[in-house]
């Protein structure tokens, strides 16, 4: 029995992992190779519209880049000789450490990031993967936020359990992403938008391996609210 149960879990991995490849590698792949052809075949374009093209390529490679680097990530924790650490966490430290990272992102958009986890709260949990989520939902609030808005971290927590919530000021979701947004088919609707969707399907993983559960939601009167709970012991 045990060892139909592994090798289930081991398909289950493959066939996710295919999905993935298939879905958000391929298409941005022949978009690209469509638009090469193109700038290729039509030598009279001007330039301006080959430096449309030029840029548009370099957006395509990036994504990709980030969804493959995301993956690599995702493998490593999937895989048998991933060793589960757990340790006590300064969950408002934790933030700050992934704020630095994405502090890119927000820079040029003048985005603020308003820490709101008072330094006492701690939780004992895996680093490595709790702060692959941190970053995942962080960036993602950054990349769907306003120019000038703010990014707000906050959180509650019982005697058993701690929830952090990311809050944004962008547009919102309807219903039908919501329904999707941490399947592994999610794309969010576009090509420039598919590497968020792996990303917030590995953050699922990730959460639910911690003892957790993950959510999202809109915000009013605009934005969302990406949220997780987690034990406080592990």
């Amino acid at each position: 029995m045990e060892q139909n149960k592994t090798l289930q879990a081991t398909d289950e991995f493959k066939n996710k992992l295919f999905s993935i490849l298939a879905h958000d590698f391929r298409t941005p792949l022949i978009s690209t190779i469509s638009i090469a052809g193109l700038m290729k075949d039509n030598p009279e374009f001007t330039k301006e519209e080959m430096e449309q093209f030029y840029g548009d390529i370099e957006k395509r490679a990036s994504d990709m880049l980030e969804s493959f680097d995301i993956i690599l990530q995702w493998i490593k924790q999937q895989l048998s000789g991933y060793q589960y650490k757990a340790e006590t966490l300064v969950l408002h430290d934790l933030f700050s450490e992934s704020a630095d990272i994405v502090m890119p992102q927000m820079t040029p958009k003048k985005i603020t990031l308003s820490n709101q986890i008072p330094k006492y709260v701690i939780a004992t949990s895996d680093k490595e993967m709790l702060q692959f989520v941190n970053r995942n939902l962080l960036s993602n609030a950054a990349k769907f936020s306003p120019e000038g808005g703010t990014i707000t971290i906050s959180c509650t927590q019982d005697d058993h359990l701690i929830t952090i919530s990311i809050t944004d000021e962008g547009r919102g979701m309807d219903e039908q992403t919501l329904s999707k947004l941490f399947s592994v088919s999610s794309n969010f609707g576009s090509s420039t938008q598919h590497g968020a969707g792996i990303a917030l399907s590995m953050c699922k993983d990730f959460i639910q391996k911690l003892g957790g559960r993950i959510w999202a939601q809109n915000a009013e009167p605009n934005g969302a609210i990406f949220s997780y709970s987690i034990p406080l012991k592990a």
